[in-house]
């Protein structure tokens, strides 16, 4: 009965950081451009600890806070929040790192230690995902991690992608 209380207890929690999560990327929509986004990603982070009881790793590799423009920043966010999300429910994961990377491709990266993708993988959260990196002439890859678990690597151009630009003004 103990196992199933704690089991209980982590869902209460997990809900509850989604929550916080989407609040978050909420928020963030609402102040516009004046939003740092490397410490959003920390929050969103930071929060995940509480439930997954333990602090993911976290990496920022270029300019952050000065290229990501506010639109591409939502998507991120909601983005990071799907794939902890994922990681939390499904992956039994002890190890979770995170790493955004900015130079010519916006490319955010989580990698948990985990049980791996299952043999019918439910597209859900990752249809979502995938979207998002479609929509703004990116990428979206899910697969193994470097020995065990699932790796997240959504990737779209620092630039707009040139199909997607509105058509000049006559």
């Amino acid at each position: 009965m103990e196992t199933v209380e704690r089991l209980a207890i982590a869902v209460d929690d997990l809900d509850a950081t989604i929550k916080d999560i989407r609040r978050t990327i909420f928020a963030l929509g609402a102040r516009g451009e004046a939003t740092d986004l490397q410490s959003e990603v920390t929050r969103v982070v930071e929060r995940a600890a509480a439930t997954l009881k333990f602090r993911p790793s976290l990496t920022f590799e270029g300019p952050v806070r000065t290229l990501v423009p506010a639109e591409v920043a939502r998507d991120l966010l909601a983005v990071l929040a799907e794939a902890i999300s994922n990681a939390s429910r499904h992956a039994e994961a002890t190890a979770l790192d995170v790493v955004l990377a900015v130079d010519r491709d916006i490319v955010l990266t989580v990698t948990d230690d985990g049980r791996g993708l299952p043999e019918a993988l439910v597209e859900s959260g990752v249809r979502n995902i995938r979207q998002r990196a479609h929509q703004r002439g990116g990428t979206f890859t899910i697969g193994g991690g470097p020995e065990v678990g699932t790796r997240v690597v959504w990737s779209v151009p620092l630039a707009p992608h040139p199909e997607r630009q509105a058509p000049p003004l006559v």
